[in-house]
Parts: C-alpha cells; sequence; structure tokens
C-alpha cells in the first residue's frame, strides 16, 4: 500500500472546514468529537475521508482474525486513525487554523 500521511490529511482535513462559510458548521464539525469514539464516526465522517483520499484503491495485506481483517493499512483502520487525530486535537480553533 502507497505510505498514507495521517497527519497531513488531518492537517487538510481541518483547513478545509476552516474555509467553510457557515461559523457554526464549522465548530460543529469538530466540537462534536470531543470525547467520542471513533468507531462512532466511521459510518459517515470515516466514508467521507476513505472516498476523498481514494483509500480503497490501495493494496494492503489482509491479516485476518475470527473473520475480520484486522490489517492497520486496511482504509477503516487508517480512517480510523484520522479520526482518532481530530478527536485527540480537540474542537477547532478556527482563529490559529490559518495562521
Amino acid at each position: 500500500m502507497a505510505y498514507i500521511d495521517i497527519d497531513q490529511i488531518v492537517e487538510e482535513l481541518r483547513k478545509e472546514a476552516s474555509t467553510w462559510d457557515d461559523h457554526t458548521q464549522r465548530c460543529v464539525f469538530f466540537n462534536h468529537l470531543v470525547g467520542a469514539s471513533p468507531a462512532s464516526f466511521q459510518s459517515h465522517l470515516g466514508r467521507y475521508i476513505r472516498n476523498r483520499y481514494g483509500f480503497w484503491k490501495h493494496e494492503w495485506k489482509p491479516e485476518i482474525r475470527n473473520g475480520i481483517d484486522c490489517s492497520p493499512q486496511h482504509p477503516d483502520a487508517i480512517s480510523a486513525a484520522i479520526i482518532k487525530k481530530l478527536i485527540e486535537l480537540g474542537p477547532l480553533e478556527i482563529d490559529t487554523v490559518n495562521e
């Protein structure tokens, strides 16, 4: 699988959100992540990330355990890592993102 820079993607997503016109939309996008589990965002935000960055186009080596692909390179695992990083960073600080 091609190298995926999670920190770069997180930075891009935060900058993208900072360009949205509606202040409330920008704040809600990141404020609702605080204290949340990455798994709770996989069906919406995770799908957006996987599709936007084309994760399904990359090949990865499956690591099957109990019938589940647990590879850290699986697109679901990568999007979960990105969401986890967004959660760790906390709410979007609108004034500091565009510096």
